[in-house]
């Protein structure tokens, strides 16, 4: 009898402990998570080459990259949030490329370099990273290398 009112008594305290939450295993602030809108790519004279509103590049300017065997070319890529703010901290820009024996892509800061590497079709996403993961990424671009 003794026995039984011990565990009665233990029980509750036991399922209290067990249910606290104190979220320990989410160290890292949602805050700092990007929110990309649209994704605006610049030439080297500033004008605009590309423009993306997830999933849609705008028909108004390129919707593909043409490139001939051999060529570079370097693009700034700037994010905006949804109130249209430009996304400051580009960091943590990557291109991920479909087929490497087309096209390559060198990263600096928010600048891109794109090399032809030989002919062909392949197609691309420009990625912002946060903590070793995607938090935004465009529509695969499509490339075509004369």
């Amino acid at each position: 009898m003794k026995r039984s009112i011990i565990y009665i008594l233990i029980l509750p305290l036991l399922f209290f402990v067990a249910c606290e939450d104190e979220d320990d295993h989410d160290d890292h602030d949602h805050e700092e998570h990007a929110e990309v809108h649209k994704w605006v790519i610049l030439d080297d004279m500033g004008n605009t080459f590309m423009e993306i509103e997830n999933p849609d590049i705008d028909s108004e300017y390129n919707t593909e990259l043409v490139l001939t065997a051999g060529e570079a070319i370097s693009v700034t890529v700037q994010m905006y949030d949804h109130d249209d703010d430009l996304i400051e901290d580009v960091d943590d820009l990557s291109v991920m490329i479909d087929n490497e024996t087309v096209l390559s892509a060198t990263v600096n800061g928010d600048q891109v370099t794109f090399v032809a590497e030989g002919t062909g079709q392949t197609e691309f996403e420009f990625q912002l990273l946060h903590d070793g993961h995607v938090d935004a990424r465009t529509v695969k671009i499509p490339v075509t290398v004369n």
